[in-house]
C-alpha cells in the first residue's frame, strides 16, 4: 500500500471520477443509476467512519500541540462539549432580562434602546442561522424577500437495506 498521500488521493480521486461517469453515462437507467449513488454512499459512510477512528487518534497524539502544519495546510485541534437539550424558554427569558437591563440608564431609569434593537441584540445570543419560512408566513413575512433564493434542490435519501431476521420482514412482521 502506498504512504504517499498524494498518490492515495489521486487514486480516491480516480475512482470517484469513474463512478460520476458512470452515472452521466446510465442516465436514461434509473434504477442502474440509483446503484452508482448507492456506492456513492458507502464510500461516503466509510470516509466518515475513517475520518472519525482517525482524527481521535490524532487528537490523542497531539497531546497539547493545538495545531500541525503539514503541505501548506493547518490541522487545527479544538475541545468543546456537545451541547443538547437547551432550555430555549429559560435561556430566552435569562438574556432577555440582562437585555433590559442593559438598556436601562441607572441614574435616570430611561430606556436606551428601542424594542427592536433589545430584539435584534436577543438574536445575536442564539445564532439563528436560518428562519422558518412557514411560522414567518403565518405572520404575512415573505422570507424570499430577505435572502437570497437559490436554485430548488431535490435530495436523495439511500437508507439501507433492511436485515431479514429468521425469514421475516420487520416491516411485514405481524404484531
Amino acid at each position: 500500500m502506498s504512504t504517499d498521500p498524494q498518490e492515495r488521493v489521486s487514486k480516491l480521486e480516480t475512482i470517484i471520477d469513474e463512478l460520476t461517469q458512470q452515472a452521466v453515462e446510465l442516465r436514461s437507467t434509473p434504477r442502474e443509476m440509483a446503484a452508482v449513488v448507492s456506492e456513492l454512499h458507502t464510500i461516503k459512510k466509510m470516509i466518515a467512519d475513517a475520518w472519525e477512528h482517525v482524527s481521535g487518534m490524532l487528537a490523542d497524539v497531539m497531546g497539547d500541540d493545538p495545531e500541525i502544519e503539514i503541505n501548506g495546510a493547518i490541522v487545527e485541534k479544538r475541545i468543546g462539549a456537545p451541547r443538547k437539550a437547551w432550555k430555549h424558554a429559560e435561556i430566552a427569558d435569562e438574556v432577555a432580562r440582562r437585555i433590559i437591563s442593559s438598556a436601562v440608564d441607572m441614574d435616570t431609569g430611561e430606556v436606551m434602546k428601542s424594542p427592536e434593537e433589545m430584539m435584534k441584540e436577543m438574536l445575536s445570543y442564539g445564532a439563528v442561522s436560518y428562519w422558518r419560512v412557514k411560522n414567518l408566513s403565518k405572520i404575512g413575512v415573505i422570507a424570499d424577500e430577505y435572502c437570497e433564493v437559490g436554485e430548488p434542490k431535490t435530495s436523495i435519501v439511500v437508507r439501507q437495506a433492511m436485515t431479514i431476521v429468521d425469514g421475516q420482514d420487520p416491516d411485514t412482521e405481524e404484531q
